[in-house]
């Protein structure tokens, strides 16, 4: 399985999937850029809630996020309607409290022991791209996710990138790793991300990213498919046939930055019982990266 074929956006259609597998999570109009020290810091219902006389630490900010997500969690369980409002409000301090405080590089450089135990956070090998994501818990069986970015551009100064995903395309995958290549014209960055669309179908990929200037640069199409060169590898799986491994988030895609190879299990999509959904299997598909591009090569037994 690679790339996004047409069999596969059919069956994800039927989970409310089509259009949010191919996530364009940095479209203008769709998130909210920040360049560092030029926020502008003006009133606003979230900003209000977590304005302060002075900087955090970053150690004083990871508390203040994670206060917020263990309040959250517990509002999540309610079943009082008026908790819904409670949660949204939460959800914008959290993103906030980002936004302002995401322009500084002592917080790119800290490593958040604490929050990543409460939500996901990617970072790449050099310390120049950042994910932070987290269930906004207002999905079912289908999750939803919020995600802000940090990055580094070529004048040396950090960026945040507040996403504002849109809902009604289907559920929304978080980062949970980074791998990084270097290149000709500067380091190449794969985000592996992975979508809940119910309790048995997942999907995982890997998006290719470069830091462009003083932008980020999505999909960069260096992989070859069946369908052309594309931005992005992706694989649907029953999340039932790897429920025993003990990592999490279950990791599919292996990357050596030596070798320049990128790999995910071989997918059997005749899994009885599950048809359509995928079972992983212990044989790998396999990319090497020649002449500028990932090319399959054999599959591994």
């Amino acid at each position: 399985m690679e790339g996004m074929n047409t069999d596969l956006r059919g069956r994800l259609r039927r989970f409310g999937l089509a259009g949010a597998v191919m996530v364009h999570l940095c479209l203008a109009g769709c998130s909210v850029a920040v360049e560092n020290g030029a926020a502008d810091r003006a009133a606003s219902a979230p900003a209000q809630a977590v304005s302060m006389q002075k900087d955090p630490t970053p150690a004083e900010l990871e508390k203040m996020i994670v206060e917020r997500l263990q309040r959250f969690w517990d509002l999540s369980q309610s079943r009082d309607p008026r908790d819904g409002t409670k949660l949204e409000d939460l959800n914008k301090e959290i993103k906030e409290l980002l936004r302002r405080n995401g322009t500084r590089k002592e917080v790119l450089e800290y490593g958040f022991p604490g929050l990543s135990k409460e939500m996901a956070v990617a970072t790449s090998p050099d310390g120049k791209l950042r994910f932070y994501s987290w269930d906004d818990m207002s999905g079912g069986t289908m999750r939803f996710h919020e995600k802000v970015v940090q990055f580094v551009g070529s004048d040396g100064k950090v960026r945040v990138i507040v996403e504002d995903p849109d809902r009604s395309k289907g559920g929304q995958p978080f980062f949970h790793q980074i791998f990084q290549m270097e290149v000709k014209d500067g380091p190449l960055y794969f985000g592996n991300f992975t979508m809940i669309a119910s309790t048995s179908l997942n999907a995982q990929a890997i998006e290719a990213m470069k830091i462009d200037g003083n932008k980020l640069k999505r999909e960069v199409k260096v992989f070859e498919t069946e369908e052309g060169l594309s931005g992005e590898l992706w694989i649907e799986y029953d999340f039932f046939t790897v429920v025993d491994r003990k990592e999490r988030p279950i990791r599919l895609f292996e990357f050596d930055p030596e070798t320049k190879t990128l790999r995910h299990p071989y997918i059997d999509e005749e899994i009885e019982g599950h048809p359509g959904q995928g079972k992983v299997t212990d044989k790998w598909v396999t990319y090497k990266f020649t002449d500028g591009r990932f090319r399959k090569v054999d599959k591994e037994n």
